[in-house]
């Protein structure tokens, strides 16, 4: 009996967790496409993010049951559903405050806090913006300060506080290490607030004032009628005996031309009430045209102002299109140096996060592929300050190994940056492989943060590996790793970003995937790097259809 008892025991530990893993497969599975979900199809989104929450509370698993709770409380959001978005920030806030997340709570009090003020319960709004801003000043979050105060100042104006806001617009002043115009604009501000406390309390004391009078005046009105009321009591009495005399004889009168006047008012009524209907909805039709036509005035009016806003701000980001474009390296080493090559580029936006590098450096050629954080205008930043670093190493300080450039690299980001491995503060880096041939020996060189180099050599493909950390801050920073080979003549060299692989197909709603990737590129080795080129643009223009472009891609092929 004690054997059989110990048998159960062993196969119920063995299936319960096989059921823990199997949840835990699930969560991972379904958590990394929540992210792009919420952009690209909010609708599924929140269906995943309430599927993470039943798993979560089922594998007792808190990490991922707080991103469940902050992607509905997101997505709510979005949809204007204020007060289910309230309640899942509410539960994500319960799970701060349990493993004691400071830097955290300030970030999730003020977004409750905006979201209650959108439902106009001020007083809920005001008291969280000050528990953010208290959890914000233990972290020195000085941007999450600085935004609690102006949302302090905006609750206390709604409140007609002003004396309260025009408080808080001092310590933002204080706080603020804005240029000198963002100084004077606050200080104006100020004046502003001190201007609406005067006018608030004069208007009060106007107020009191007139009321004052209001009230003196009915008093003596009151008095007269009063000792009107008493002489004419009399005379109404008397009259009201004779009113009630004629009354009688008019009576008797009407009683005789009553049926007759019955029959003639319910055909005056009932004209005049289809009269006054066809009227009121001749009115009605009537403002409601008016009304149209003056909302129609107004939206096209807005449809306009929205229009120069975009057009200006489009010309914008294609002027820094242009200076992106300039300071992209000479595609001429790529042509003296190698037998063919092909790049592939490919901005999501106007202006790209990933960009392309190559620099010869006396008997080295070095090139890159780099993926920065981000795509659109941050990420063009990002990039603009990639190069800037890469030209430095590479072309003054003659840096030519592979990992030593990695490394260097990421110091200047980290120290440009500002990145100290603090809770809650921003992690840009970049993703990218560097190749490094040396001319006369015919050696490489490879390094890389998250992105391989495949190479093709005699129609077999060999992947070597990145380092699993990026270019820039990290939990668990090393030293980037430097692999070297021979290189032999018609070998094919492959760099990229994962724009490619991570792009959604219209048919599948799936990314491509780098496997699929991969055999793509060995399918098409046989071809010169020109015609790989243009397949490559093809098959990815067949593959995503109508969906729009996930994000930037950038492929470097080179031929030996």
């Amino acid at each position: 009996m004690t054997k059989l008892f110990k048998y159960i025991l062993i196969i119920s530990i063995v299936t319960y967790s096989s059921i823990l893993n199997s949840y835990a497969q699930d969560l991972d599975i379904l958590s990394d496409n929540l992210d792009s979900l919420s952009i690209s199809n909010p609708k599924k989104a929140l269906i995943i993010a309430k599927k993470i929450e039943r798993l979560a509370k089922k594998n007792n698993n808190n990490s991922f049951l707080l991103q469940a709770y902050k992607t509905q409380a997101k997505l709510y959001y979005q949809k204007n559903n204020y007060s289910k978005s309230i309640n899942y920030f509410e539960k994500e806030l319960k799970i701060e405050e349990l493993n004691s997340l400071s830097a955290n709570l300030s970030e999730a009090y003020y977004n409750l806090a905006s979201t209650c003020l959108k439902l106009k319960k001020n007083k809920k709004a005001e008291d969280n913006f000050k528990r953010s801003l208290q959890h914000a000043k233990k972290n020195n979050q000085r941007d999450l300060i600085n935004a609690n105060y102006k949302a302090l100042v905006i609750v206390n104006e709604k409140n007609y506080d002003y004396k309260e806001a025009n408080s808080f617009i001092k310590l933002l002043l204080k706080n603020s290490e804005g240029n000198f115009n963002s100084k004077i604009n606050l200080y104006k501000k100020q004046v502003i607030q001190q201007k609406q406390i005067v006018r608030h309390k004069s208007k009060l004391l106007k107020t009191k004032q007139e009321s004052l009078d209001t009230a003196n005046i009915k008093l003596v009105k009151s008095s007269e009628t009063i000792n009107f009321l008493e002489e004419d009591t009399v005379r109404k009495q008397l009259k009201i005996s004779s009113l009630n005399f004629q009354k009688a004889l008019k009576d008797i009168e009407l009683k005789s031309t009553n049926e007759e006047l019955k029959v003639e008012k319910r055909f005056v009524y009932n004209l005049i009430i289809g009269v006054s209907s066809i009227s009121i909805l001749t009115l009605l039709i009537f403002f409601l045209l008016q009304a149209k036509k003056k909302m129609n005035i107004k939206l096209q009016q807005q449809k306009e102002e929205i229009q120069k806003q975009k057009d200006s701000i489009t010309q914008s980001i294609v002027y820094a299109k242009k200076i992106q474009q300039a300071i992209l390296p000479d595609k001429q080493v790529f042509i003296k140096n190698f037998k063919e090559y092909f790049i592939v580029f490919e901005p999501r936006d106007i202006v790209s996060g990933d960009f392309y590098f190559i620099q010869k450096v006396n008997r080295y050629i070095v090139f890159a592929a780099v993926d920065c954080t981000g795509h659109g205008v941050p990420g063009g930043f990002m990039s603009m300050l990639g190069q800037a670093f890469l030209n430095d190493i590479i072309r003054k300080k003659e840096v030519t190994k592979a990992s030593q450039i990695l490394n260097l690299l990421r110091d200047e980001i980290k120290t440009s940056l500002q990145q100290k491995g603090l809770k809650g503060e921003q992690k840009d880096g970049m993703d990218m492989a560097i190749c490094v041939i040396d001319i006369q020996s015919n050696q490489l060189q490879f390094s890389g943060a998250h992105n391989p180099l495949i190479m093709i050599r005699s129609g077999r493909l060999t992947e070597i590996k990145a380092d699993r950390m990026p270019v820039g801050i990290h939990i668990k920073e090393r030293e980037f790793t430097n692999h070297t080979l021979q290189l032999q003549k018609d070998d094919q060299l492959y760099i990229f970003s994962d724009g490619f692989s991570d792009q959604f197909g219209e048919q599948s709603r799936k990314k491509y995937k780098s496997k699929a990737f991969k055999e793509l590129l060995l399918s098409n080795s046989n071809y010169s790097m020109s015609e790989q080129k243009d397949k490559l643009i093809a098959e990815h223009q067949n593959w995503r259809g109508s969906v729009k472009q996930t994000d930037d891609i950038v492929i470097i092929g080179v031929k030996i």
